[in-house]
């Protein structure tokens, strides 16, 4: 049996070898830049025809901004070096501070499962945005998969937990 780490290491690299792809390495660098534009556009898409127009962008707000702070302190606990710090790789794009979680990986996720109770083809859509931004921290070489997945799990678990607080209100 293969050992976790050695497991690890080895999807990772897979991953971030595919940065060797001029078309994937363009388009995680694209998504890289204007993910935050893509979310912006389906938010207001979402919002413009809810019912509940508060209660939506109250919910959104409130889980994805969670997850960030949430996020951003594990990362101040744990302080996980980047993967172009620790295993001397050149990365497509430079960031500062730790690696684990990811906080782009916990606010995209945190909006993908809010979205998806509030309208289900949204949240299909904002997961799957999530899983892309996901693979392309990997692929820019700033992540480890186990930060995009710790990233996932914050992101989710915050999510699940406002919306049943939402609900009882």
């Amino acid at each position: 049996m293969i050992p976790l780490n050695h497991m690890s290491s080895l999807f990772f690299n897979f991953i971030f070898s595919l940065s060797t792809n001029p078309v994937i390495a363009g388009a995680a660098v694209f998504l890289n830049k204007f993910t935050y534009v893509f979310l912006v556009l389906i938010i207001v898409w979402v919002i413009s025809f809810a019912t509940h127009k508060l209660f939506t962008i109250l919910l959104l707000l409130v889980s994805s901004g969670s997850a960030w702070i949430i996020a951003h302190t594990l990362k101040l606990i744990f302080h996980v070096s980047r993967p172009f710090v620790e295993l001397g790789i050149t990365p497509l794009v430079y960031q500062s501070n730790y690696s684990f979680p990811s906080e782009h990986c916990a606010v995209f996720s945190a909006l993908a499962v809010s979205m998806f109770f509030i309208h289900k083809r949204a949240g299909v859509a904002l997961g799957i945005l999530a899983v892309l931004v996901g693979l392309s921290r990997i692929i820019l070489g700033v992540h480890y998969p186990i930060d995009v997945l710790g990233g996932f799990l914050v992101g989710s678990i915050v999510a699940i937990l406002y919306v049943k607080l939402f609900k009882k209100i």
